[in-house]
């Protein structure tokens, strides 16, 4: 310590110091002042060693981007006598650039003249950049919130706490995975967790709950998130990031159109079966004319053979006919207001025969009484129907099974549910059951769900299937009246 160091008792205590402190002389004009004190944390914060500053004035770490103004105030302060507090760009040894933040105080001997300045310093880049930062992410439409390695939410930006109706004060703190917006399904939350533990990042479309300070009924809709690492210089992750987006009204308007365009390139697939259902006519034909002219020499257990054979070939081309009748049956939807629970009611006397006979137990949920659809009520029995069919195949083999059609207001829709407790479905399967002739059932056509997902359409509305815990749920998705027509 050189003999113009001051030596009093609380140098120990700043040598120990985190922030950056250094003494000087009180000249003002170049080449002063003069450093004459400058702690371990100043060394490690500019890159220069005690030797390389001491005699030194503190401006040798200004350069081009310093701001003038602030320096200029820093003059005037000392020149008054007051504590100065600023905050500009400087430099480190190595020529990087650096946001300091000070704080100067003037050391005055008992006469009250000043015989020293001491200042605090502080790097606050990283700091400034993350408050730019996070400014940034408030003006984002999509939902952004970090959280840490712990699971608890540090922040979250301006459109997460509008979408879910919570305050900052709300959801800081919390653990990520019990606010709005988490996935539906436990297994969701479970392969996120293990895909960040791994420090890899996850993304998924899937299905929420709607926030419960939502205007609309607390029932579901569709996220897309993204949940990223984030690592520190060494690589270790120090916390992540997820960013949300509501895909909902997209989803629905991008069904409708996949719908209409499949209903488009679907008639040209029809066009092609009638055209190979000429084949087995041609046939069927020529076998006729042969039993014709061999009949008096043909063996009656040869011609119950022939005979056989082309009654199965009849009974599949009038199969396939028939489903094609179906499909084209409903070109112009005779649309009307429905009340939901009467049309649930007639549809369950229609079933429930069939579900006796098939030892099937059918739950039929009633809705409130108010509630109407907006629908062709021949189209929508027929979707039904249809769903009711492929979940009675489902739970056949089943101990106890059970089949259960509901209906419930969700805003501006009616969503009516046909759940099973069958065996479920595999990814593979969920991606095909759509596309025409593709089939789970030994004696399916393929076209059951194909026509029920254009007739849906023709009405304005959706259709999904998805796996439960206890089975399969297939979701009809309509508007509640025709003043919420989709755009």
């Amino acid at each position: 310590m050189s003999k113009n160091q001051p030596t009093f008792p609380l140098l120990e205590a700043v040598e120990k110091m985190r922030e950056s402190f250094i003494i000087t002389t009180t000249e003002l004009d170049e080449p002063g002042p003069s450093i004459i004190y400058a702690n371990p944390a100043f060394e490690e914060m500019t890159g220069y060693s005690k030797a390389e500053v001491l005699g030194r004035s503190p401006r040798f770490l200004q350069g081009p981007k310093s701001d003038r103004a602030v320096l200029d105030e820093l003059r005037r302060c000392l020149e008054q006598g007051e504590p100065f507090t600023g905050q500009t760009i400087n430099y480190r040894k190595d020529g990087s650039p650096f946001v300091m933040s000070w704080y100067i105080e003037p050391i005055r001997a008992p006469d009250g003249t000043i015989r020293h300045y001491f200042a605090i310093q502080r790097d606050v880049s990283e700091l400034r950049e993350r408050t730019a930062f996070r400014a940034i992410i408030d003006q984002l439409s999509d939902s952004v919130v970090i959280f840490g390695k712990d699971g608890r939410v540090t922040y979250g930006n301006r459109a997460y706490s509008e979408w879910s109706g919570l305050s900052p004060q709300q959801f800081i703190g919390r653990p990520i995975w019990r606010l709005p917006g988490k996935p539906r399904h436990r297994l969701e939350i479970e392969w996120a967790r293990r895909k960040l533990s791994a420090g890899k990042s996850w993304q998924r479309e899937f299905a929420t709950k709607r926030p419960a300070s939502s205007s609309e009924a607390t029932e579901l809709l569709f996220l897309f998130s993204s949940i990223s690492p984030v690592h520190s210089a060494d690589g270790e992750t120090t916390e992540f990031v997820t960013i949300a987006r509501d895909v909902t009204e997209r989803r629905q308007l991008e069904s409708v159109a996949e719908a209409h365009n499949f209903h488009d390139n679907l008639g040209f697939v029809f066009s092609g079966i009638r055209h190979e259902l000429g084949n087995p006519v041609n046939s069927l034909k020529s076998a006729l004319r042969l039993i014709t002219d061999s009949l008096e020499t043909m063996s009656r257990p040869r011609l119950r053979e022939f005979l056989g054979r082309m009654g199965n070939e009849l009974e599949r081309v009038e199969y396939l006919l028939r489903s094609l009748r179906t499909y084209n049956l409903f070109q112009e939807p005779r649309m009307e207001s429905l009340n939901v629970r009467d049309f649930l009611r007639r549809f369950q006397d229609l079933v429930e025969r069939d579900s006796k006979d098939k030892k099937v137990k059918l739950i039929v949920s009633s809705p409130n009484l108010k509630d109407q659809v907006y629908a062709d009520p021949q189209g929508l029995s027929q979707v039904l129907l249809n769903l009711f069919s492929n979940a009675v195949e489902a739970v056949s083999g089943e101990d106890h099974p059970t089949i259960e059609v509901a209906a419930r207001r969700d805003g501006k829709q009616v969503i009516i549910s046909v759940s099973d407790n069958g065996r479920g479905l595999s990814p593979e399967q969920l991606d095909q059951l759509f596309k025409p002739f593709y089939t789970t059932r030994a004696r399916g056509t393929g076209l059951g769900l194909a026509i029920t997902r254009r007739l849906t359409a023709l009405m304005g509305g959706t259709v999904e299937l998805r796996n439960t815990q206890k089975g399969v749920q297939a979701l009809v998705t309509l508007r509640a009246s025709p003043k919420e027509a989709y755009p």
